[in-house]
C-alpha cells in the first residue's frame, strides 16, 4: 500500500474528512480516480469512525511492480502496442493476433515462439500491460531463473506448494523464455511445466501467456501432454515468428 500521508494521520484523530483529499501524482502511471493515486479509501462506519481499506488499484499495481522486479524494468516501460513496429507481415500479424487476444481471450492462452530479438517478449508484456490495466493480478515467470527455484523446494511439499500457488492462482500468468536453459529440459522441468500448466488447464477463466524459443512441435517432441493442452487452450493465437523475422536488437 502507498504510504499514508502525514495529513491523513492527523485526520484519523480529529474526525470524518469533509472533503476528500486531492490526487496525488501517480507513482508508477496507473491513475486511479478512485483513491486518488494514493492506494486507500475511507469509508464512515456506523459509528462514524472511519475505516481505512486498501484500493482496488492496489492489486495493479501489485501485477505491475513484479513485471518490474522481475528485471523488465525497462522493458515494461517502453513495451507498448502503440510502440511496437510492424514493417512485414510477420509483426503485422503478431499485434493484430495480440490485441485481439486482449480483447476476446479471456480464458485461453497465447502462444509465441521465435530466436531471439523478434519482439517475442515485447509483445507479451505489452499484453500484460493491457491486463493489469483492466485489474487482472498478474505474474510473471521466467523459466531459466524461477524453475531451478520451484525444482529445489520439490522435497519440502508445504513449500513447493506454496511457491506453485504463486503461478498457478493469479488471473494471468507470463511465462518468457519457455524450457530456455543449459542442455535439454529434464524430466523435472517437464514435470514442473507440466504441473503448472495443467493447473492452469483446468480454469475457464485464467489466462496463461508463454514466449520460448521454441516452437510447438519441438515442445510436443519433450512431453505431448503438455504441449497438448498448450495447443488446445491457445488454439487462434498461436504465433511462429519465421527465421526470416527481424532481429531488433540488432537494429
Amino acid at each position: 500500500m502507498l504510504d499514508a500521508p502525514a495529513s491523513f494521520v492527523d485526520l484519523l484523530k480529529i474526525g470524518p474528512a469533509v472533503e476528500p483529499p486531492p490526487p496525488e501524482p501517480s507513482p508508477d502511471g496507473i491513475e486511479c480516480p478512485k483513491c486518488g493515486n494514493k492506494g486507500y479509501l475511507v469509508t464512515k462506519g456506523e459509528g462514524l469512525e472511519l475505516i481505512v481499506r486498501p484500493c482496488e488499484c492496489m492489486e495493479k499495481r501489485r501485477s505491475l511492480r513484479i513485471l518490474k522486479e522481475s528485471g523488465l524494468s525497462d522493458l515494461v516501460s517502453r513495451s507498448t502496442f502503440k510502440a511496437f513496429e510492424t514493417p512485414d507481415e510477420w509483426t503485422r500479424k503478431c499485434k493484430e493476433t495480440a490485441w485481439d487476444y486482449v480483447k476476446n481471450g479471456r480464458g485461453k492462452w497465447l502462444y509465441v515462439s521465435g530466436r531471439p530479438g523478434t519482439g517475442k517478449t515485447h509483445i507479451c508484456v505489452a499484453v500484460c500491460r493491457q491486463l493489469i490495466a483492466k485489474g487482472a493480478s498478474t505474474r510473471y515467470m521466467m523459466w531459466r531463473q524461477d524453475a531451478p527455484r520451484l525444482k529445489a523446494l520439490v522435497k519440502d511439499a508445504e513449500a513447493y506448494t506454496a511457491a506453485l500457488d504463486e503461478y498457478i492462482k493469479p488471473h494471468v500468468l507470463y511465462i518468457d523464455d519457455f524450457f530456455k536453459q543449459r542442455g535439454d529440459p529434464s524430466d523435472a522441468d517437464v514435470n514442473l511445466a507440466f504441473t503448472i500448466l495443467n493447473a492452469r488447464y483446468n480454469s475457464n477463466s485464467k489466462r496463461t501467456i508463454i514466449s520460448s524459443e521454441l516452437p510447438l512441435k519441438t515442445v510436443r517432441d519433450l512431453d505431448e501432454a503438455t504441449a497438448s493442452r498448450i495447443c488446445e487452450k491457445a488454439r487462434g493465437y498461436v504465433l511462429n515468428a519465421p527465421s526470416s523475422a527481424i532481429n531488433w536488437r540488432e537494429k
